[in-house]
């Protein structure tokens, strides 16, 4: 028999990031296990479904064969135990059973065999090309997008974020059709490492999938690295002890930038606290099935968000926020959770609510302090009791006479 000795605290978060790979109900018995294996003073666990992989590696002392457990049955037996409390794994002579032990408890568990455990993306290595991105980006830039993902369906290019890579600056794009979130931050190299991963020309850019970044988010702090190949059309991102790997989307990204409108002077900066302050408490004026509308209007030289309901009633609430260059001629009409949603993205104390004078115009949200982040949010019809004011013309140049 051979087995290794881990902490009961590193085994249990190493197994719970790997879940998020695993299948309950796979089409594939061997998919509804982790695969487990020893190299060094390192254990190795992995979990896989037919897009990803997910791959935890935690101190270990000893040796242990390559074996196919369940996951869960593992994880739901370390519960309750104390984080430092050793557990020792070792397979049987035959390799058909997992022993777990824990102090004087003693579990036996059966395995799959380890032949059937598919060799996830083993081609690539050597094949994928490097992004370094430094601590931030994951929680600045990806989690920024990510909201905006679609879930759709038919239209599967979107259900995920759209990496593009201009020179040293790296894109996040991701849209559902009604909202859209873009991030640019700079990264050296990024162009560079994208062509060499096989993404030339007009296709300089690649779709993670939805999954693989909720897997991201979930279970990665700190910097990371983003390895890429178009052929075949894989990405791996590793970072902090953990290593994902999943097939990117086969699809063509529609060119947002043809909807990307060069945002007009026309609009609101408004200060983001208050408003999304003024958003949570207008949810009170909703009944079940009622408009989800909330409008936003300027009168009076203040700036006022409204909601009415046919049941409840309505409300009016002044938001801090100044005119910019001028101001729509009518009241801005959006959903309230997407408002929300779109402002939840801003890291700034204020930002720009800028647009144009036609109902159908879409919205741009820039952050004031970090205008490379925008947001575009697609208006919806609406009605408002406010009175609206309506923009001041600019004054006609004064035309003085030749004296």
């Amino acid at each position: 028999m051979a087995g290794i000795t881990v902490e009961a605290g590193a085994l249990m978060r190493a197994l719970s990031r790997t879940l998020a790979a695993v299948d309950r109900r796979p089409t594939v018995p061997i998919l509804a296990t982790v695969y487990l294996v020893s190299s060094g003073c390192q254990l190795t666990i992995a979990g896989a479904n037919l897009e990803m992989e997910i791959r935890a590696q935690l101190p270990a002392v000893g040796e242990l064969p390559a074996t196919c457990v369940n996951p869960r049955v593992l994880r739901d037996l370390l519960k309750g135990l104390p984080a430092s409390e050793c557990v020792t794994l070792e397979t049987g002579e035959s390799g058909a059973t997992l022993r777990v032990q824990i102090g004087e408890e003693d579990w036996s568990l059966r395995t799959l065999p380890v032949e059937d455990w598919p060799a996830f993306f083993a081609e690539l290595e050597g094949q994928l090309a490097e992004v370094r991105l430094d601590a931030g980006w994951i929680g600045d830039v990806l989690a920024r997008v990510a909201p905006f993902m679609s879930t759709e369906d038919t239209r599967y290019y979107l259900n995920g974020v759209l990496l593009e890579a201009e020179g040293d600056k790296l894109l996040a794009v991701a849209t559902n059709g009604a909202q859209l979130g873009r991030v640019e931050r700079t990264v050296p190299e990024a162009a560079t490492a994208i062509s060499a991963a096989g993404f030339v020309g007009l296709k300089s850019s690649c779709i993670i999938p939805s999954d693989m970044v909720r897997a991201v988010l979930a279970h990665i702090r700190g910097p990371v690295t983003v390895a890429l190949s178009s052929a075949p059309l894989v990405c791996r991102v590793e970072g902090d002890g953990l290593t994902i790997t999943g097939k990117l989307i086969d699809g063509v990204y529609p060119d947002y930038r043809r909807i990307l409108e060069e945002p007009k002077d026309i609009g609101y900066e408004i200060d983001r606290l208050s408003l999304l302050s003024a958003l949570a408490r207008l949810k009170a004026i909703s009944s079940r099935g009622g408009d989800p509308i909330v409008s936003i209007c300027w009168r009076k030289g203040r700036l006022f968000l409204e909601r009415r309901d046919a049941e409840i009633g309505m409300a009016s609430i002044p938001v801090p926020g100044t005119t910019l260059g001028t101001w729509p001629n009518i009241p801005l009409h959006f959903d309230r959770a997407r408002l929300a949603m779109a402002v939840q993205q801003i890291r700034g104390s204020a930002f720009r609510l800028q647009g144009g004078n036609s109902p159908y115009s879409q919205a741009q949200l820039i952050d004031v302090s970090d205008p490379a982040s925008t947001f575009i949010l697609m208006p919806m019809r609406g009605e408002t009791a406010l009175p609206h004011e309506p923009p001041v013309p600019p004054a006609e140049p004064e035309v003085r006479a030749a004296e």
